[in-house]
């Protein structure tokens, strides 16, 4: 794969992290069902664009990556979690190839969503300080990250998030709006 392929695959990825950090930063005064429904769709390209990246070999020398404090981290998750009350808390196995005697055991939306916002944020401003040239280091990073790190709560997480959806506790309004009366008249 030539440089402007791997470029353009770490531009896209880029931009949909930018976006799901927009959502994480933007959720004061949202509803956790608003908020959901609007990360839902949002986790799946990440984890998509994720799996994209290319493979690269980072530079001998990589400049420290800004990432946010341990304090800054455990601001996000207790706003998260506040937010996300009886939705935040789910089931799951934590590695459904290799069962144990302590699974299921229960995983938190809240400390999912921190730590992608955690992992995929590092990385970011050095991508934004040159338009045409990420660094390499910068993309190893996002696919090393992914894989063995956020990408296991992505996918919990949206598989959670998509339950919740699906056939848990939203309604249909959160989803297609407030319009079920004319629905009901039209004989839908």
């Amino acid at each position: 794969m030539g440089d402007e392929a791997e470029q353009a695959l770490a531009a896209e990825f880029a931009n949909v992290a930018r976006r799901y950090l927009a959502v994480i930063d933007g959720r004061d005064g949202q509803s956790p069902e608003d908020f959901l429904v609007a990360l839902h769709p949002l986790l799946c390209e990440l984890t998509y664009r994720a799996a994209m990246l290319p493979d690269v070999e980072p530079e001998a020398e990589r400049p420290t990556e800004d990432r946010m404090t341990q304090v800054e981290w455990n601001r996000l998750f207790q706003s998260l979690e506040a937010l996300l009350g009886k939705y935040n808390l789910y089931w799951h196995v934590f590695d459904p190839v290799e069962l144990d005697k302590d699974d299921p055991i229960y995983g938190g939306l809240a400390d999912d969503l921190a730590d992608i916002y955690w992992d995929v944020a590092a990385g970011l401003e050095p991508a934004a300080g040159s338009a045409e040239h990420i660094p390499a280091h910068v993309i190893w990073t996002w696919r090393f990250q992914f894989y063995s790190h956020w990408g296991f709560h992505a996918l919990e997480a949206t598989r959670a998030i998509h339950c919740h959806i699906g056939y848990h506790e939203l309604d249909d309004s959160v989803l297609y709006g407030d319009d079920d009366e004319g629905d009901e008249e039209e004989g839908a």
